[in-house]
């Protein structure tokens, strides 16, 4: 294992403490008691989609990714994702049809 983060001090060493710590006793808790997840796919590499996708797939749960119109799913994303909705958030044309995918995702992968 790698030990990057011995060499960060003062606010860089906190910081990143803070975050393990929010990951741990927020997001992966909510996850685990989740029946899926569910997420907006980011135009660009995001750190914080990053940690949850990989805890999603390490925790096993089902993953419905939501991809804007126009935006690009990634290859090796759409390979572990069980559902992929594209949705104009910004219509309300396309939040009702988000609602059926989410509503029929949800009786296949709900408790």
């Amino acid at each position: 294992m790698s030990d990057w983060d011995k060499h960060l001090t003062g606010k860089d060493k906190e910081e990143w403490e803070e975050f393990v710590r929010f990951q741990r006793e927020h997001t992966m808790e909510q996850m685990m008691e989740s029946a899926f997840v569910m997420s907006i796919v980011p135009a660009e590499a995001d750190i914080k989609f990053a940690v949850e996708l990989g805890m999603a797939i390490m925790l096993d749960k089902p993953l419905f990714c939501v991809l804007l119109p126009g935006a690009k799913m990634p290859p090796k994303l759409e390979k572990v994702a069980d559902m992929v909705a594209v949705a104009d958030l910004d219509t309300e044309e396309g939040r009702d049809a988000l609602q059926r995918e989410v509503a029929a995702f949800q009786a296949r992968y709900g408790r």
